[in-house]
């Protein structure tokens, strides 16, 4: 007919721009069941909304990108074939961005937009997670045949940690019998490279002689914010004549699991002493030296500074019974007094003097 550009010898293949083909025909609208796709200027039988389904959780590793595929995104639609299905993103993810690569450059796509069920099988489209984002987030989609939608699905993210919490200070708290106190740094701090802001800290065992606080509040689980904030408390509040409590806590980020004791140790306000928490011993060679450092041997004191703390070697005649525990310093730059004080050369750098 004239409306046709294109036709074999029994039917139309294409009609002009203000027409639309169906069953061989050209026509002006398309008939009940069938929807017109004006850019192809065809009418495409349609009668089953597009189904979506959301397999699982997006599991994508931290500060890599991750292609969304049929691993956890599902549409199917009876009537309608791939390359004509697609996903709107009716909510973009909470903790990251969605782009597309065209011809090698990176597109973001926005809320409101959609993709192609095409462009996603071909491995087009992908999430990136944002620095300094929540590692657990979500989307929300809704596929799309060019006339009808199926319903909106919730797409859970989550990003897989690859450094694990760790402790970088874990020392006891001391503290006065009915008494309160913050968890400082000095106590206890933890870090976590890529995930701190999600790290959960849980009382697995509670206190026999005091109670936890957050915020003034006696809950069971924190986060490292809350310690950096000085909102941890224990409060000494059950009279006895035990000197130690331990609290055993977890630290979690989702995907790495951590479980560590934290020591209290409770003091008499009228007779209080300093306190060895730390006590490991030395392994020496032969006839060779080890340092002594805090890791080895250390103490606290409840209301003096650590740093005046003085270790005194009791007995002092032959102790320790093979050797001898010495003060090692640098050379100083004039040693001629040091040498009338007690103090001999060690080697070059270094001098020593035996302690007491």
């Amino acid at each position: 007919g004239i409306n046709c550009l294109e036709c074999s010898k029994y039917e139309c293949n294409k009609c002009k721009p203000s027409l639309l083909l169906q069953d061989g025909q050209c026509a002006s609208e398309c008939k009940e069941n069938f929807f017109p796709d004006k850019h192809a200027g065809i009418c495409y039988y349609n009668i089953y909304d597009p189904i979506l389904t959301i397999v699982g959780p997006i599991m994508a590793t931290f500060d890599s990108p991750f292609p969304l595929n049929g691993s956890a995104i599902h549409v199917l639609d009876p009537d309608t074939p791939l390359n004509r299905l697609s996903l709107a993103f009716l909510e973009t993810p909470s903790n990251g961005i969605i782009y597309k690569v065209d011809n090698g450059i990176n597109k973001e796509i926005n809320k409101g937009e959609s993709v192609s069920l095409k462009e996603m099988k071909e491995g087009k489209i992908f999430f990136q997670h944002s620095p300094k984002r929540s590692f657990y987030g979500e989307m929300k989609l809704e596929a799309f045949d060019g006339q009808l939608y199926s319903g909106a699905e919730i797409v859970p993210i989550n990003i897989v940690s690859q450094y694990p919490t760790r402790i970088v200070a874990n020392t006891p708290l001391i503290i006065k019998k009915g008494k309160t106190k913050i968890i400082s740094s000095k106590e206890l701090t933890l870090y976590d490279e890529d995930n701190m802001e999600d790290v959960l800290i849980s009382m697995l065992t509670k206190p026999k002689y005091g109670n936890w606080t957050i915020n003034g509040e006696a809950k069971t689980v924190f986060r490292i914010e809350d310690l950096i904030e000085g909102k941890v408390l224990y409060t000494h509040n059950i009279a006895t004549n035990d000197s130690l409590e331990t609290t055993l806590f977890q630290a979690t980020d989702g995907h790495n699991i951590m479980n560590f004791a934290f020591r209290i140790y409770i003091v008499d306000d009228e007779k209080s002493v300093p306190v060895l928490f730390k006590n490991q011993g030395a392994r020496v060679i032969s006839g060779k030296k080890v340092q002594l450092t805090p890791d080895v041997l250390q103490a606290s004191d409840v209301d003096s500074d650590d740093k005046n703390l003085v270790f005194t070697l009791l007995p002092v005649i032959q102790n320790p019974g093979q050797g001898r525990v010495v003060l090692v310093i640098p050379l100083p730059p004039a040693p001629d007094g040091f040498y009338n004080d007690g103090w001999t050369q060690m080697d070059d750098s270094h001098l020593l003097r035996p302690a007491t």
